[in-house]
């Protein structure tokens, strides 16, 4: 639903706050760079399909992706899918798959192991020990 929709927006802005380093791109360039990462990770998008979107090619988009976050577009995509599911875990009471779904990942068994190997415990034990106050390893 659109409330959804807007929680998940405003997570992934925050989380592009975090890795923002500027640059040197003109403020057109850098705010239509973060609307395609915003719609990368709420619709599943490919690198291609950003690069489309801030209307360079893949390699051009690819440096001004570094350059203004100092990590690659898709390392920084998988983190922030991460941190959004982290987030949803927490906050909603929606199934693991379904948030899994929701933040792009459409392997529920690759979610969990990537959660893990990121995290060192497994989303539902993170959702577990967050609601009721044990702190979790990461």
């Amino acid at each position: 639903d659109s409330t959804q929709q807007t929680q998940m927006e405003q997570i992934i802005r925050r989380i592009l706050s975090e890795y923002s380093i500027g640059s040197e791109l003109d403020e057109i360039d850098a705010e239509r760079l973060e609307r395609a990462v915003i719609d990368g990770v709420m619709y599943n998008l490919s690198i291609e399909e950003l690069s489309d979107r801030c209307c360079c090619s893949l390699s051009t988009f690819k440096r001004r992706f570094h350059k203004h976050f100092n990590i690659s577009p898709h390392r920084w995509i998988l983190l922030c899918r991460l941190k959004l599911t982290k987030e949803l875990l927490t906050s909603t009471d929606g199934s693991i798959a379904d948030i899994a779904m929701q933040c792009g990942f459409v392997n529920n068994s690759h979610f969990i192991a990537t959660f893990r190997r990121y995290y060192n415990i497994t989303p539902l034990k993170y959702r577990r020990s967050v609601t009721t106050n044990i702190e979790p390893n990461k």
